[in-house]
């Protein structure tokens, strides 16, 4: 927390670009991907990058990626909530790839329930200015019931989802859990409302 004080205060910053990645990444790889991020996104926010335990490489450690993923969700509704109580970090963008956007969208899911649980707005409570979604790794289905029928957006500034029809590791997650990956197919959710 201090750190994180510290570095927007010598920065003048008040933003924060936190990084949550995907299957098959190693700290490294995450460092390294944020840091792309950060700098081709003009480098306006302090990078944090949110590791999770990851790194199976074969078509079995998906499934132990995927277990891992589901004990990191308490680990970043941690954080979350420890940078929504610095008064310095005055917005939050978080970009979440592939099984990192899973970890992220159920953390926040149940960050959200909580808010609104106490009567509380989670826009203003949780700071998240836009979540980004890249290529998630996200069963069509759950996005749907669980995002969509909640009204998981109205939460935040907004959401920015990147999908891929072609997306090859998506399409293997597709034929691995029998289910249609969001960011795959996903984009047929977001359709503009129908003129009056």
């Amino acid at each position: 927390r201090d750190l994180v004080v510290q570095r927007l205060t010598s920065t003048g910053q008040s933003e924060v670009l936190l990084f949550v990645h995907g299957f098959n990444n190693s700290f490294e790889d995450a460092a390294y991907s944020l840091l792309d991020i950060w700098h081709y996104s003009g480098r306006t926010a302090l990078p944090i990058a949110f590791s999770w335990p990851s790194g199976s490489n074969n078509i079995f450690g998906y499934f132990t990626d995927r277990e891992s993923g589901d004990f990191s969700i308490f680990h970043f509704k941690e954080l979350i909530r420890q940078l929504r109580e610095i008064p310095e970090v005055r917005r939050i963008n978080i970009v979440a790839h592939s099984r990192g956007a899973d970890i992220a969208t159920s953390g926040l899911r149940e960050l959200v329930i909580e808010a609104r649980a106490a009567g509380l707005s989670p826009t203003a409570l949780l700071k998240i200015d836009n979540l980004i979604l890249a290529a998630p790794d996200l069963d069509i289905g759950v996005v749907e019931q669980r995002l969509v029928a909640e009204k998981f957006g109205p939460a935040f500034g907004q959401i920015t989802m990147y999908a891929n029809p072609n997306d090859t590791a998506l399409g293997i997650s597709q034929i691995v859990n029998l289910g249609t990956r969001f960011g795959r197919d996903g984009y047929r959710l977001i359709r503009p409302a129908p003129s009056p």
